[in-house]
């Protein structure tokens, strides 16, 4: 077997891997995601099996059935990390990401060419700090400690062990 077919089995069996493991998460049949994406559920088998070439097609029409993130997908198989599917399929991060960059390459046009990839590293750096700072809110906030007490009355009955 030749390394660019191993390269194409392992793309397959993650590609098939993420598919399943969404629609599962979303609990739907391979019936109901076949009718919603308007194939044959022979045709939905194989796509999920990771059969056949890579349809980007069928990747977005998958993604806009299950709710997720057909970019998520795409970079989970294309990196083998399928975890980034799975982490992006709620809040579409990927497909946010992709949106944002659309944007700004529309306003800035050809001069986005001239900015160094330091900077935009630095730019996506200082925008991902907010977001962690954002959840460290959130984990702090009160909900959280509610749900945190909760467990430990739970667990030990008293709650007073802060």
């Amino acid at each position: 077997m030749s390394q660019q077919d191993i390269s194409y089995a392992r793309q397959s069996e993650l590609l098939s891997t993420i598919l399943k493991k969404i629609r599962v998460i979303r609990r739907l049949t391979q019936v109901e995601v076949a009718e919603a994406m308007g194939i044959a559920e022979k045709t939905y088998e194989n796509f999920e099996a990771g059969r056949g070439r890579l349809h980007f097609d069928r990747i977005k029409r998958f993604a806009e059935v299950t709710r997720s993130d057909a970019l998520a997908i795409v970079h989970g198989v294309m990196f083998e990390d399928p975890e980034v599917a799975y982490r992006a399929m709620d809040n579409k991060s990927s497909m946010i990401l992709w949106l944002a960059h659309r944007e700004f390459s529309a306003e800035a046009g050809d001069a986005g060419a001239l900015l160094p990839g330091t900077a935009i590293f630095e730019a996506f750096r200082q925008a991902f700090a907010h977001l962690k700072a954002l959840l460290a809110r959130r984990r702090d906030g009160a909900e959280h400690w509610l749900e945190r007490e909760i467990g430990r009355l739970y667990r030990s009955g008293d709650a007073s062990e802060t």
